[in-house]
């Protein structure tokens, strides 16, 4: 620092000596000028020398304001570069001086910890070598090669004891070690250490100061001290460890535990070295391996307690045998549930980690206490049942009694609580099976293991089922697209851009047992395009099932069954309410190959051989457009019965009694299907009373044992001729009682969904099951109602009959509408509420409840006249609540017309049109008294698929309109609905359709939403341009037509123009051969090549503005090729352009076409044009 001082001073009194001499300061002093300020002075000098070493001066701050360069400024500027060069030069140097200084001190304070590692080195040497140096050591090996050969040649008589050869090999190879001498190392080093030490502490109270640097590296010496103790104790252990193993061979070796001496002692010292691993292999075959958690085992009851800090997962694995025929059920008893019950109960392979709770990892399943959810080789769970509470009883087990043909590499694992079952679940079999497995995951959890727990499921329950009982499924599918509801099994897709989307069932394989669904087509949506079938369970999610190897199915939309690799098969496409059944036929002695097959409504129509993939094949149904809905039902039977019994024979429809006289009790259920909203009635006409007259006549569930009449089990209810007792749900007395019935009487009982449905709405999201309203009738008389649980799979028809001689006849066919049976026949025979019926006019009647009342029709759409009809509002009431609109049959009379799915109506109070549950606004206004309200259908095609146009108009001009899919006009009916007190309406069902209705007015339309004579734009995700084409075509007798702009939008990009049949819609007009448009955002023609040229100004927002396009057919007939010449008009004036030509199409015709492209544009198609208009 010195040196650079001095440096500093020198340069700074030189460079300011230069610039003060000469002519330089004269020149200064005549003021012509002046010094430069970094340099103006000694001290200034300094300064700027010193905030150089910092590169904050300026090279050009150093020059003069004189044009010249003087002398004195070049010998400044050459200084002031000398001075930077020297200055770096002696800084380096001060750098490597002080590193170098450093490095010394440190290497002479670890010097002593170098020797102390050399000389661990050298203890380890000697371990390892013998202890005599080269040459001398060839002498030891002779000595032991020697030994070795005496003892081979030693006598081998029993009982032998030479002293000489006993033990001589172990105390050569590990008694002679120098363990004196690493003693003396170790205490040699303690010595100097703490001369060191002491030497250390003189120097630093000598001179103060002197070894700063001593206290930066202390702790890095004592790091290393630290470090070289712990390994010289580590080999001091180990040392130890060889000698006390020796000392226990010499002792094994002269005890009598070997008295025949053939056992070496290579053999002993062998099994001495190998006495660690022996230890780990033991540690592997111990009966329980548990980590976080202490286990205690004290007689027979096995505790699992957790002991974790830090919220880590512990668990315990019991590895006595895997799960097996002998060993399938274990339970565990909660006695302490701890801070949060994260208690898991499952099973896992071998090798699982302990970390995580079982069920997490793959190849593991448990049941969650604290969720009640199971879970299954992820981190999620399902629901299966509630949460688990203290002193509950967990059993887990798997069922070997399921495995089937195609199954054999799997197990149906299931859960109980309490003894009850909660659910099963058939997994895939790790290699090595599964071990019973406990997981605990906050503190104070303790449970009670019992790995000998039994358990059996009730005398009632089945092999088959018991492996129904999955209350939860094991699902692969596209959730993107796919949505499924587990409770009502119904599958519907909602893809919004045509993706494939697959569904499978991993909890359905296909088995000799189960190897039969079907599939109930409840919405076909856009396309219809469902395939139902099978797949093994790699199957890719988005490959429609059928298209690969390894899959066969029925496709919905065409026909065609797909068979993978094989030729397909064409059939008749499916329509909606079919029933698609997939089913697969074993063969015998085969476990290769089998027969696929399929049915529609219970009929066989294909049947094929294919062979069985690896891991069997997996109910799979596939989906690709919106609106597609299924439901799935897994208890159908291939081929169908239609009907069980016990002790009675069933001839047709006639069922006799054929028990013995002591009078057992004898049944008949019919299996074709349950009640439902389409089959909701049936009666029983008592043919014969018999000895007792015990004819029982309800419903009962699908495995209802038929020893019992129906009513007095669990799952089912009856009435009773004998006592006219109604009995249900395990009753063994009649709750109530009516009058019994006679021979000849007609005794119906039927479900009435309407009801049942509404008590269901009244209970949403309750957590109480669903109910049904079950009723009886007498001779067409209601006399009894009751409320019981709905079943899963459905109640079935059953009836039941106890002594002899009874003879009952069953009808099916019948049907009952008790007080809702129209009085007035002038609309035909009609079911109503809450309305009064006077000829064809219809009146709301006040109720209690203020609820909706209405009327449909029994004449089907397809039946009215003109397939159209029309209400006028005599009266609107207090509010004109009046729904007008069509339904399907048993819509429920309590709601309006469009509230509820598969309905559509016109709401006279808001002007509203409601579809499916959906509010359709169409810009309308209300109705009032005196208008007349037109309902009407037609069939339409789009994109080939058959679509139901329905229409409504007010006082004779349409107002809006809607589609269905796949539906047929027979299974709507007109439907009016009122909710206030004055409403009054008159029907009208000979009423035609208006003269002057354009109900083919568009012919095809994409992202385009039609109202009338009217289109607007509907924006989608990307924007693409949507449009529509008229049905008619441009003609002599129709040589143009015009449209007129509602609004802009947001660009205004509105083309109107003429295109072939069949024009791709997503494209502007004049973009693509064959057509022409006008651009209303540029003023811009296109003439088919994508490249348009000015013809007119751009269209204002605010002015009003109306386009037409036409052919000029006086101009055309002039021409001799294959061309139209095209016009366009501006607010009735013809736009000046050149002739504008366009080829004509193959069928000599030219649409009328119109384009949007932005938000919120709309357009009016002008239907009064008068001579030269289209319409």
């Amino acid at each position: 620092m010195a040196i650079l001082g001095v440096a500093l001073l020198a340069f700074g009194v030189a460079i300011s000596g230069v610039y003060s001499a000469g002519e330089y300061t004269t020149a200064y002093r005549n003021g012509s000028i002046s010094l430069p300020q970094p340099v103006n002075g000694l001290w200034p000098a300094l300064q700027t020398m010193y905030w150089s070493l910092y590169g904050h001066v300026n090279y050009e701050d150093l020059k003069s304001e004189h044009e010249v360069l003087l002398p004195e400024t070049v010998v400044g500027l050459a200084l002031f570069g000398f001075w930077l060069l020297i200055s770096i030069i002696v800084l380096l140097n001060m750098l490597i001086a002080l590193v170098d200084e450093a490095f010394d001190r440190v290497r002479k304070q670890n010097a002593d910890l170098v020797w102390n590692l050399a000389v661990s080195g050298i203890v380890r040497d000697i371990n390892s070598s013998p202890s005599l140096p080269l040459p001398f050591n060839l002498f030891c090996i002779l000595a032991l090669f020697v030994v070795q050969v005496c003892k081979l040649f030693s006598c081998k008589r029993e009982g032998c004891r030479c002293p000489h050869f006993r033990d001589d090999n172990s105390k050569l190879s590990l008694s002679s070690f120098p363990e004196s001498l690493i003693k003396r190392m170790i205490k040699r080093y303690q010595t100097a250490k703490k001369k060191r030490d002491k030497d250390s502490s003189d120097d630093l109270s000598g001179s103060t100061g002197k070894h700063d640097h001593k206290d930066a590296i202390q702790p890095h010496l004592a790091t290393l001290e630290e470090n070289l103790q712990n390994m010289m104790n580590s080999h001091m252990t180990r040392i130890h460890s060889q000698l006390k193993r020796a000392n226990t061979i010499r002792k094994r070796s002269s005890s009598q535990d070997d008295p025949d001496g053939r056992r070496n002692q290579h053999e002993k010292v062998k099994a001495a070295s190998n006495e660690d691993t022996d230890t780990e292999e033991e540690e592997e075959q111990r009966p329980v391996r548990y980590e976080r958690v202490s286990y205690d085992e004290s007689g027979s009851k096995v505790t699992v307690s957790y002991e974790g800090k830090t919220n880590a997962v512990g668990g315990c694995q019991f590895l006595r045998t895997p799960m097996s025929k002998d060993f399938k059920y274990f339970e565990v008893v909660i006695e302490d549930y701890g801070k949060h019950g994260r208690i898991g109960v499952g099973l896992t392979p071998r090798n699982y980690s302990l970390h995580r709770m079982p069920g997490w990892n793959k190849d593991s399943i448990a049941f969650h206490c604290d969720d009640g959810k199971l879970f299954h080789q992820r981190g999620w769970g399902e629901e299966m049942a509630s949460p688990a509470q203290q002193d509950d009883v967990i059993g887990c087990g798997i069922n070997t009694t399921l495995s089937n043909k195609g199954t054999e590499n799997t197990t149906v694992v299931f859960f109980t609580r309490n003894g009850q079952l909660l659910g099963s679940r058939r997994v895939n079999l790790p290699d090595g099976g599964f071990y019973p497995t406990v997981g605990l995951h906050s503190e104070g959890e303790k449970v009670e293991v019992r790995l000998s727990g039994r358990w059996e499921p009730p005398e009632d329950k089945n092999k088959e089922t018991l492996s129904r009982m999955i209350p939860f499924v094991n699902l692969r599918m596209r959730r993107d697209t796919l949505h499924y509801n587990e409770l009502t099994r119904r599958l519907r897709c909602n893809s919004k851009s045509s993706s494939k989307g697959v569904f499978q069932d991993l909890g359905h394989p296909i088995t000799d047992q189960f190897n039969y669904y079907e599939v109930k087509l409840l919405d076909m949506g856009l396309e219809g395009a469902i395939g139902i079938g099978i797949a093994n369970n790699q199957y890719p999610l988005d490959r429609m099932p059928g298209w690969d190897d390894g899959s066969a199915a029925y496709h919905c939309d065409n026909g065609i069954v797909y068979k993978g690799l094989l030729n397909d098969s064409t059939f008749s496409p499916a329509q909606r309410t079919e029933m698609i059944g997939c089913g697969v036929e074993f063969l015998p002695g085969d476990t290769k190959r089998a027969k696929v097959f399929f049915t529609r409504n219970g009929n066989l129509f294909e049947k094929h051989e294919t062979s069985i993939p690896s891991g069997g094949f997996y109910p799979t149904i596939g989906m690709v457009s919106a609106g597609e809905e299924i439901e799935i039902n897994y208890d159908a039977k291939w081929p169908p019965q239609k009907f069980r019994s016990e002790r009675v024979l069933v001839e047709g429809d006639v069922i006799k009694y054929i028990g013995d006289r002591v009078g057992s009790v004898g049944a008949c259920q019919f299996l074709r299907r349950p009640l439902s909203r389409d089959f909701s009635y049936y009666e029983v006409t008592v043919k014969g009373y018999g000895m007792k007259g015990e004819i029982a006549i309800g419903l009962a569930r699908r495995d209802y044992p038929l020893s019992s009449l129906p009513g007095w089990q669990e799952g089912s209810i009856g009435w009773h001729c004998d006592d006219g007792g109604l009995y249900n749900q395990e009753a063994t007395e009649a709750k109530e009682s009516y009058t019994p019935a006679r021979e000849g009487d007609v005794i119906g009982c039927g479900i009435d969904f309407k009801r049942s449905q509404a008590k269901i709405r009244e209970r949403e999201g309750s957590s109480s099951e669903s109910e049904l309203v079950v009723y009886f009738t007498m001779n067409g008389e209601k006399f009894a109602e009751r409320t019981i649980p709905a079943q899963q799979g459905g109640l079935f028809p059953t009836v039941g009959l106890h002594s002899m001689g009874e003879l009952a006849q069953v009808d099916f066919s019948a049907t009952w509408r008790g007080a809702t049976r129209a009085v007035d026949r002038s609309l035909g025979n009609t079911r109503h509420e809450r309305v009064r019926i006077e000829g064809d006019s219809i009146s709301y009647v006040r109720n209690a409840y203020n609820d909706v009342g209405g009327v449909q029709l029994d004449s089907s759409m397809e039946e009215v006249s003109s397939k159209y009809f029309e209400v006028t509002i005599v009266n609107a009431g207090e509010r004109g609540t009046i729904g007008i609109g069509i339904a399907r049959r048993d819509y429920p009379l309590d709601c309006q017309p469009g509230w509820v799915k598969h309905s559509i109506a016109y709401h006279c109070d808001d002007g509203l049109f409601y579809c499916n549950g959906e509010e359709r606004s169409y810009d309308y206004f209300p109705s009032s008294a005196g208008d007349v309200i037109g309902c009407g259908i037609r069939n339409t095609k789009k994109r080939g698929q058959e679509l139901l146009t329905v229409f409504f108009t007010h006082n004779s001009k349409e107002i809006g309109q809607d589609t269905f899919a796949n539906y047929q006009a027979a299974e709507f009916y007109p439907t009016i609905c009122m909710h206030s007190f004055g409403e009054k309406a008159k029907i009208n069902l000979k009423a035609s359709p208006p003269v002057d209705q354009k109900h083919v007015l568009f012919a095809r339309s994409e992202r385009m939403r039609i109202n009338g004579n009217k289109a607007y734009y509907e924006p989608n995700q990307y924007m693409d341009v949507g449009g529509f084409q008229l049905s008619n075509a441009i003609t002599e007798k129709e040589p143009c037509f015009r449209i007129k702009v509602i609004n802009f939008g947001k660009e205004g990009a509105i083309c109107v123009g003429l295109a072939p049949r069949g024009y791709p819609l997503y494209k502007e007009l004049g973009w693509l051969p064959g057509s022409v448009g006008y651009h209303c955002d540029d003023g811009c023609l296109y003439e088919g090549a994508g490249i348009g040229h000015r013809i007119h100004r751009p269209a204002q927002r605010g002015d009003e503005t109306i386009i037409g396009c036409g052919i000029d057919y006086h101009q055309t007939k002039t021409r001799t090729d294959n061309k139209v010449v095209v016009f366009f008009t501006h607010n009735g004036n013809k736009i000046p352009t050149d002739s504008v030509l366009v080829h004509k199409p193959i069928t000599g015709l030219l649409f009328p076409t119109v384009g949007m492209n932005s938000p919120e544009e709309a357009v009016e198609v002008i239907t009064d044009i008068q001579q030269t208009v289209v319409f």
